[in-house]
């Protein structure tokens, strides 16, 4: 099974290709992987903050807002 994030990613979008971004974020702040498609450099500090809350309703990124429809700590 693959571990880098690249073939991860890669691999996700080709088993469902509703998926059109997706980005691997690592810690609080360091983005592993994202899609060409999706910068969120600007927004990863703000959105794991949200994420770790573990009941955030909402996660903004790029000016759009995501529901969370489920948040485990796995």
């Amino acid at each position: 099974m693959p571990t880098d994030p690249a073939t991860v990613v890669y691999n996700l979008i080709q088993k469902d290709p509703s998926i059109i971004a997706a980005a691997v974020i690592q810690g609080r702040d360091t983005i592993l992987y994202s899609t060409d498609n999706w910068d969120i450099s600007s927004d990863v500090g703000r959105v794991v903050s949200s994420w770790n809350s573990m009941n955030a309703p909402f996660v903004m990124l790029s000016g759009v807002k995501y529901s969370v429809l489920q948040c485990t700590s796995e």
